[in-house]
């Protein structure tokens, strides 16, 4: 047959033809016969194939790039692609990746270099990997590597070529024998590389529209040394079958150069890709003007295409606008790599593939972006080049005329680089085209085409209005270049929207005419001797109905809302209002979304924003403010900085504190908690300058109610610590001071600040004394107990001082009379001495001490009574759960435990004071540390009312059901119940434990914690009415029959060893509020509690232990005998080594002992040693 018609192409002439015959190159077409196409051979072929055996393929999973290593005689090269940043195509297709990300391509070769084929500038070998400069900043898909040359193929279809070249085959275009680094093969004006291969000394380039391009030497041994071309009608293929991929075979090897005899193999794809291949050739040329573009911006950014670090990329300044559109580009650069690389994946078999169609709002919010950067760029006339920018213009020049089809004479000197950006601006143009042409197959996915397509044609709109803006934003600056006003605002992200010169309005109410200017960020009002700057994030717009306003008829008013004022703008007429009306609006909504894309419909915009506000005027004057803002008053969460330095933080009410905020002042005073109308009220927190904090109730910002005082250093002079109740500052009412500087704690009541009323006091040196205290003074009849023993009842005037009459009775005598001076350095004494006899048992000290009831007797009578105790604690839970409520309804107190309970937990979840039961301050650390937490997991039956809430009769599962609800609120640490318990339970240890805690103390723990037990129960039962009240009862308690299924329960947890009559009695069990209360109160004070029973039982425990340290020096057998038992039946035959295991269960139950709190827990460990002792 006649040859058919060969395109040949060169740098020079592109339209000149030159005839070449199809016996130049073997060509096969294969296909599969499902139509996929694949670049692997097809089984038959590659079995009867030879390869060479020191050539290698493998590809890589990041780019289907090939990676290959060559050996032969003269040479050696490997090449791969690298990546400094892996991509990750699951996470959303990596399009959500910084563009840096995929910004650096690179190939590293090593190994001979005789013919340039490492692209190194030279013909040098190298023994170590290096990269190839000058396609660095590609998106590289496949390398292919022929006898002593290599081709590149990039994601935008490019291909670049090096080393050996007297046919050409590294590229056509340069005459010389040897290409030493990387160069450009030009295709025909629309035409993109779709496939590559090197083989031999023959390059073949598979193009998108189906031409076969090849040059170098060829199989006859003719050179061609110019782009040769063989049109796809010419290749014989079906009209349903295009080609897609192409492979080179060597079945023999012989000779060297051109001489091996090569197979080619072109794979065909079904006419059902026809859509997903016009959408990547699309796609591709999106890549090659991105790159091309990002490239050039990158080589000014660096001074020079090769600079010393070879033109890498700097770190980029997001704040210049030149750098913000090199951004933006490689944000659209990554958008379109990932589309392509999943395109090259699979190999384009895909026929569902359509490209960046499924990220277009990506790709759109992308482009506007860059728009809107290269509108910065034009108003801030930035784009002229400079001196060591302008050996860049012939690049330019190159760019406009090869890949935006610009002519010569249509570029204009010194604004080449705008024209250039400004193409970017229609580079969505030719894609819309091709999606529109797509909808006309029968295999385009239509409605996600034409989604795509009404995107696309928005974000056109889009942007055009953004170089209208931008253009007219430079006209405005280049007239009002002089106004030093006007410049002092200037900004580059900033667009001119209306000026009054323009579109006349005037200000309401004034005497000269004010001039408005509105940008895209901030509202100008300039009057005679005025310019007012209002940011539009802080500015309310609202149309005013015709009946109000200045009642100027023909006038039409808007009315402009600031955090300093109110204006209202003067319109001419409704057409007028509405142009102003519309774009104030639309420049508001802009500003506060950061939304760039076009606007078809005005959403509302919202009334309430996060806002940053620097206060000009008033009381304010100077202030930042951050956070939220409604109607122009600080309302909601915000952030305050005065100009004193005093910062607050937290809630606000039409510009007045409200809900939970922190103020720290200058002199670093600290006020946090909720704040009511401008002042502190409520449970907070507060920090003085000498150290001291107060946390508890607050009224108007004092302390009022229950709080706890830490004022200076524990180890500094005026260390205290005060809990107890306050009014209106002072200390008020019952409260514990302890004083680290005096050695004193005191119990009693308080009034003004100074102690007054009945109190105790216990020291250091182990001396306790009660009584009555005017003006901070003992005064009066009193008690004194002193560390020998001895005690003094009688008429004080000062602590220690005895004046008048009283008793004073020491360990051998007994003084009655009157007294003055101080016991421990000298008193005065008149009255009668009473000796005690050696027959008397029982000392006055221990007589009045041993036992409880005498102790009662003699050391509170002049304390304060428990009920008197801690009133403000419970008087908050009364007002919390209605007790003097007269209309008491059931579900009232739950109602506001559940109020509570949520308040509780929003503070919580905000990490502010949820973990600090009577201040509003947050605590951090530990707050982060419960978050980390399961969170909630069982505290789901706190969020709704339980049913025995309902229940009126207590039942053994009711009590249960009560017990497991108040054990679960007591460990959720935002209940009401948790914060009541901690708080009594701080009070109890502050009263009995640490260093000042006295044997004497124990009376008064035990009955103020039975006290605070009934009171809390007396409390609980407004919220279980099941519960009994055991004031009715004589004793106090009640009996409550235990159901079978728990006895059953207890039998199997407790194995019968022959004492029949044990489980009868566990059948009942004995109710009162310390059963039911004393688990959530005794493992917190149980510490306090057990140390005063040590000191108190010191004298019995010593003397216990010498009994048992004596007894222990017998023998078995004596002690037996000396408690009366027959040794005869027992086995004594163990040694003293071997008896030590004996009643080792008895012992380890023992040892349970200090592991349980509650009395009924103890007394059931005693039961089980018994038990063990009595099996063994």
């Amino acid at each position: 047959s006649a040859p058919p018609p060969i395109l040949g192409v060169d740098e020079c002439d592109r339209g000149r033809s030159s005839p070449i015959s199809l016996e130049d190159i073997h060509l096969t077409a294969t296909t599969n016969g499902a139509g996929k196409s694949s670049s692997e051979p097809p089984p038959s072929l590659a079995s009867s194939a030879s390869f060479n055996k020191d050539c290698t393929t493998s590809k890589l999973r990041r780019s289907a790039s090939l990676t290959l290593s060559i050996t032969s005689s003269k040479s050696c090269q490997q090449l791969g692609n690298s990546k400094q940043k892996p991509l990750k195509p699951a996470a959303g297709d990596g399009s959500d990746t910084v563009g840096e990300d995929l910004w650096r391509d690179e190939v590293w070769v090593w190994g001979e270099g005789s013919r340039g084929q490492l692209g190194q500038g030279d013909m040098l070998a190298r023994p170590n990997p290096v990269p190839v400069q000058g396609i660095h900043n590609q998106f590289i898909v496949k390398v292919s590597a022929g006898q002593q040359h290599v081709l590149v193929l990039t994601g935008a279809g490019l291909v670049y070529g090096w080393g050996h070249n007297t046919g050409g085959q590294a590229n056509p275009a340069d005459k010389l024998a040897v290409v030493l680094s990387p160069s450009a093969i030009l295709l025909p004006h629309g035409e993109t590389a779709r496939d590559i291969q090197a083989a031999g000394n023959l390059s073949l380039i598979l193009s998108d529209s189906g031409n076969l391009y090849f040059c170098g030497h060829t199989a006859n041994g003719q050179r061609k040394y110019r782009l040769q071309c063989i049109q796809r009608d010419t290749l014989g293929l079906p009209a349903t079958k295009h080609p897609c991929s192409i492979l080179g075979l060597s079945p023999s090897a012989g000779g060297g150069g051109g001489a091996t005899d090569y197979l080619y193999l072109i794979n065909l794809a079904s006419d059902r890709l026809s859509v997903a291949r016009r959408l990547a050739a699309a796609e591709k040329g999106l890549l090659e003007k991105v790159e091309t573009v990002a490239n050039l911006i990158s080589q000014l950014h660096s001074g020079s295409p090769g600079g010393p670090n070879g033109g890498a990329l700097k770190k980029l300044d997001l704040f210049s606008p030149l750098h913000k559109v090199l951004h933006w580009l490689l944000k659209c650069r990554n958008i379109l790599a990932v589309s392509l690389h999943s395109y090259y994946l699979q190999n384009g078999c895909d026929h569902r593939w359509t490209g960046i169609v499924r990220k277009v709002d990506d790709w759109v919010e992308s482009c506007c972006e860059l728009g809107y950067s290269i509108g910065s760029c034009i108003t801030t006339d930035s784009l002229m080049l400079d001196s060591d920018q302008a050996q860049h213009h012939h690049t330019i020049v190159s760019i406009l005329l090869h890949h935006f089809g610009w002519k010569q004479q249509n570029i204009k000197g010194q604004q080449e680089l705008e024209q250039l950006l400004l193409e970017l601006y229609n580079l969505n143009g030719p894609y819309i085209q091709v999606l529109e042409d797509s909808l006309k197959s029968c295999y385009a996915n239509t409605q996600l085409i034409k989604r795509s397509i009404a995107s696309l044609k928005s974000l056109q709109q889009t942007m055009k209005r953004q170089k209208s803006e931008a253009e007219t934003t430079r006209q405005f600056w280049e007239v009002n270049n002089s106004d030093a006003r006007l410049q002092s605002v200037r900004k580059p992200d900033q667009r001119l929207v209306l000026d009054s010169k323009n579109a006349p309005v005037s200000l309401a109410g004034a005497i000269t005419s004010h001039r408005f200017i509105l940008f895209s960020d901030i509202l100008i009002d300039i009057g005679y001797n005025k310019f007012s700057v209002h940011p539009l994030s802080t500015l309310w717009v609202e149309a005013l109905p015709a009946n109000q306003g200045s009642g100027v008829a023909g006038k039409h008013h808007i009315n402009l809302t600031m955090p300093e004022g109110t204006k209202a703008i003067v319109c001419p007429g409704m057409d007028a209002r509405n142009v102003w009306l519309k774009n104030l609006n639309e420049a508001v909504y802009r500003q506060l979304t950061g939304n760039k894309q076009f606007i078809t419909a005005l959403p509302q915009i919202p009334i309430t924003r996060n806002v940053q506000y620097p206060y000009t005027k008033g009381e304010l004057k100077g202030s930042d403010y951050s956070g939220s803002m409604t109607q122009g008053r600080m309302h909601g969460k915000g952030r305050l900085e005065a100009p004193d330095g005093s910062v607050y933080a937290g809630g606000w009410r039409n510009d007045i504190k409200h809900g939970w905020g922190e103020l720290t002042l200058p002199n670093g005073i600290v006020r946090a908690g909720n704040w009511m109308e401008g002042k502190l009220t409520g449970p907070g927190y507060l920090k003085f300058p000498d150290g001291s904090e107060y946390e508890g109730d607050l009224v108007e910002g004092e302390p009022h109610g229950h709080g706890t005082m830490k004022c200076g250093r524990y180890v500094g002079d005026g260390a205290a610590v005060y809990v107890g109740s306050w009014s209106k500052g002072s200390r008020h009412g019952y409260g514990v001071l302890e004083d680290t500087t005096s050695g004193e704690r005191y119990m009693g009541t308080w009034n003004e600040g100074l102690r007054q009323g009945h109190g105790c006091v216990v020291n250091s040196d182990g001396i306790y004394y009660e009584g009555n205290f005017v003006a901070d003074k003992l005064s009066g009849p009193g008690i004194m107990i002193f560390e020998d023993g001895a005690i003094y009842e009688g008429e004080f005037c000062g602590a220690g001082e005895f004046y008048g009459s009283g008793t004073l009775r020491t360990n051998n005598e007994t003084f009655q009379g009157t007294f003055y001076g101080n016991y421990s350095e000298g008193m005065k004494f008149n009255g009668t001495v009473y000796r005690k006899k050696k027959s008397d048992d029982i000392s006055p000290s221990s007589y009045s001490l041993e036992d409880h009831a005498s102790a009662n007797l003699l050391t509170q009578r002049y304390t304060v009574p428990n009920s008197d105790k801690w009133k403000a604690i419970f008087d908050k839970i009364e007002a919390l759960l209605c007790v003097n409520d007269i209309a008491f309804e059931d579900s009232r107190p739950w109602d506001k435990l559940s109020v509570q309970f949520h308040q509780n937990k929003i503070a919580y979840m905000e990490g502010r004071g949820a973990t600090v039961s009577a201040s509003g301050r947050s605590d951090s650390a530990r707050t982060e540390r419960q978050r980390d937490k399961s969170k909630w997991q069982g505290f789901d039956i706190l969020e709704t009312i339980p049913k025995v809430a309902k229940m009126s009769e207590l039942t053994w599962q009711t009590y249960c059901d009560i017990r497991d609800y108040l054990v679960t609120a007591n460990t959720c640490p935002i209940h009401p119940v948790h914060k009541v318990v901690a708080l009594l339970v701080t009070c109890f240890n502050s009263s009995y434990g640490g260093l000042r805690a006295h044997p004497t103390l124990l009376p008064h723990a035990k009955d103020e914690l039975e006290n605070m037990c009934s009171r809390l129960y007396f409390l609980l039962r407004r919220l279980f009415p099941a519960l009994p009240s055991l004031r009715s009862h004589d004793i106090g308690q009640i009996w409550l029959t235990v159901e079978s299924k728990d006895a059953k329960k207890n039998e199997m947890d407790v194995p019968d060893h022959g004492h029949l009559d044990y489980f009868e009695e566990e059948k009942s069990l004995l109710v009162t509020a310390d059963t039911l209360l004393f688990p959530l109160i005794l493992p917190s004070i149980y510490p306090a509690l057990f140390n005063l029973y040590i000191q108190k039982e010191e004298k019995s425990d010593r003397e216990y232990w010498a009994r048992i340290t004596r007894w222990n020096k017998h023998t078995d057998a004596a002690l037996l005998t000396f408690f009366d038992v027959d040794i005869t039946t027992w086995d004594l035959t163990l040694d003293r080594r071997s008896r030590d295991s004996v009643f080792l269960e008895a012992v380890y139950t023992l040892q349970r002992l200090k592991t349980t709190f509650t009395p009924a827990d103890k007394l059931d460990v005693i039961v089980a040693v018994f038990d063990a002792i009595t099996r063994q």
